[in-house]
């Protein structure tokens, strides 16, 4: 029996929804994460606009 693995990367998918609601966020680093009024979370996804400033550096 034969297994296909299908991984699909979504890493930028969040971001670009956020950038499609709202078009003043277009072009610009947006960057997806926690709660800000509680100054916790992680980053779970940043546009290309980020990535080529320094959301990329924080990737592990």
């Amino acid at each position: 029996m034969s297994r296909v693995i299908f991984l699909c990367d979504m890493n930028s998918f969040f971001a670009s929804v956020h950038q499609a609601e709202d078009p003043r966020l277009r072009g610009k680093p947006v960057i997806v994460g926690g709660d800000p009024a509680k100054r916790v979370g992680i980053v779970i996804a940043a546009s290309v606009e980020a990535k080529k400033n320094t959301a990329s550096r924080l990737e592990c």
